[in-house]
């Protein structure tokens, strides 16, 4: 069930909502929209500004002001995610200027290609979970 609160603050432009869940307590969280699914993917960190990240969003059919939903979603805000920290490889020095816990390039080199790896890997169980909800038939061995 729900709600709309009157007169309830707002939460980055879209109202508070009330929801009750089986515990009886109110989830006073609004709904989250691609945009900030995106940047919460991506650490809440500001790569770039949201004008840009609307271009990424877009390369993969997807609005920032859409209303997240994770089975229509996921795949495309993580290959958004991916895209993102792909061009920021071709920047080191200004990844350094956001992140800057690390100490010289090859640090943050290294630090980018890992968590660029374990986006691809993300983004591949994504797509079998949804590709095994597809298919009735599943493989005794995979490879």
């Amino acid at each position: 069930m729900t709600q709309k609160i009157s007169g309830a603050p707002m939460y980055d432009g879209a109202p508070f909502y009330s929801k009750t869940n089986s515990d009886g307590f109110i989830d006073l969280r609004g709904p989250i929209t691609c945009m900030k699914r995106l940047k919460l993917e991506l650490g809440n960190r500001q790569y770039y500004c949201d004008e840009d990240y609307n271009i990424f969003l877009d390369e993969n059919d997807i609005s920032g002001e859409d209303t997240y939903d994770k089975k229509v979603h996921l795949v495309g805000i993580l290959k958004t995610a991916l895209a993102i920290l792909q061009a920021m490889t071709n920047n080191i020095d200004y990844l350094m200027t956001i992140d800057t816990e690390f100490g010289n390039r090859s640090e943050a080199y290294s630090a980018l290609q890992k968590k660029i790896s374990d986006l691809r890997r993300s983004i591949k169980d994504a797509q079998d979970a949804q590709n095994k909800k597809k298919n009735d038939i599943t493989f005794l061995f995979k490879d």
